[in-house]
């Protein structure tokens, strides 16, 4: 379990790292923080991220890197997922939702996951 979720851990932080240099991340940020009605001081307070480094984050133009991202999104209450959803992707998938079902299915038994499958299969035809 934990080699699985280690591994889709990696594979999104490189997802989320091309993400960057194709998204607007400054941009969402603002906007999530108007939405939130948080200002520089108080999201550097949230995430516990140094206020000069916000500030030159939106000053310079310069979009923080994956860590600092992480430790914001933590402070706004979404997941990296959601940040960097798309208007076209699925909101149901996040990467909390995915560990929960990993480790619900890592506790099934053979038979269970066959009926899983079985129930999940029915609703494609």
């Amino acid at each position: 379990m934990f080699a699985t979720i280690n591994r889709y851990t990696i594979q999104k932080r490189e997802k989320w790292k091309e993400r960057l240099d194709f998204m607007d991340v400054l941009k969402r940020l603002k906007d999530l923080m108007h939405s939130k009605g948080i200002n520089e001081y108080k999201l550097s307070k949230l995430s516990e991220v140094p206020q000069s480094t916000i500030n030159s984050m939106f000053r310079k133009q310069n979009n923080p890197t994956i860590y600092t991202l992480e430790k914001i999104c933590r402070s706004l209450n979404i997941t990296m997922s959601e940040f960097f959803r798309q208007e076209d992707e699925n909101p149901d998938i996040t990467d909390e939702n995915l560990a929960k079902l990993i480790s619900k299915w890592d506790a099934l038994t053979l038979k269970q996951k066959e009926a899983i499958l079985a129930v999940i299969s029915s609703f494609s035809n």
